[in-house]
């Protein structure tokens, strides 16, 4: 129940810094708050290890799924037909995790803990980078690249385009056009009203030919996130699995566990 408990925090912890991550900020404030999702992460991963391994009884290992999933939607909204189906493909990497930590203690005749936690930690990291994926394609931030307006940097524009201005056949093109009496003056004034005006021009064909890639933008970014978080995922997965192991032997040490031999009957086929 104790255990339980935690992990509920853990998850209600892990899923608020994942909805502040979300939000927009500045660069070191983006980086604190990732450092800070990734060590919530490695938490919670941790205590749902553990769970898995003193827990064997289905409706408990369910139990833990639910505790997993239920603060999502406290953060990210309202179930949606997109979510639903999601969120069903989630619980069954949950579900798959946890019979695998279920399957590897039952088939096991010497139980390794290292093993037994990073089999059944994949699938359960899986669903939960996919819940985060789901997460950001319907966070606001997110969504708001739809109507966005697509701008080009100026700075870039002006480089480009002052480099191609100041090419030799280019001012030879314009000195000609503009006459030899116009000053240098003039001739910059009106350069400067050109490069506006393109530039304008530029940024309104941008918008109008990007509307359909802005639609599928977030989409986009959400698979994206997945395979990036999947790949970072591994990674905190061993220091979960590390984690684990240690909140473990400490309730050993405290002697609130303990490993006990048992003799097992095994079917044979002889000739």
């Amino acid at each position: 129940m104790v255990l339980a408990f935690i992990v509920l925090v853990s998850s209600f912890l892990f899923w608020f810094l994942i909805k502040l991550s979300f939000n927009q900020a500045s660069n070191e404030e983006w980086i604190f708050r990732i450092l800070l999702s990734s060590a919530s992460f490695v938490i919670l991963g941790s205590f749902i290890g553990l769970f898995c391994l003193l827990e064997d009884k289905k409706m408990s290992l369910l139990g833990l799924i639910t505790l997993m999933i239920a603060p999502f939607f406290m953060f990210f909204g309202s179930l949606s037909w997109y979510k639903l189906g999601f969120l069903l493909l989630a619980f069954l990497f949950f579900w798959r995790g946890v019979f695998l930590f279920r399957q590897e203690k039952e088939a096991r005749i010497k139980l390794v803990l290292a093993e037994i936690l990073m089999k059944g930690l994949a699938s359960v990291i899986t669903g939960l980078v996919l819940l985060v994926s789901v997460g950001f394609y319907g966070s606001l931030y997110a969504q708001s690249l739809v109507t966005a307006e697509i701008t080009m940097p100026r700075d870039f524009f002006d480089k480009v385009i002052d480099s191609l201005l100041m090419a030799p056949d280019t001012l030879k093109k314009l000195s000609a056009s503009q006459g030899a009496n116009q000053t240098k003056q003039k001739l910059a004034e009106e350069n400067k009203e050109i490069k506006d005006s393109f530039y304008q021009q530029l940024n309104k064909y941008l918008n109008t030919t990007g509307n359909f890639f802005k639609k599928i933008l977030p989409f986009g970014l959400a698979t994206t996130l997945f395979f990036v978080l999947r790949f970072w995922g591994a990674i905190l997965m061993r220091l979960s699995a590390m984690l684990a192991w240690a909140w473990f032997g400490l309730l050993r040490l405290l002697r609130l566990v303990h490993f006990r031999s048992i003799n097992v009957e095994k079917e044979i086929i002889e000739i």
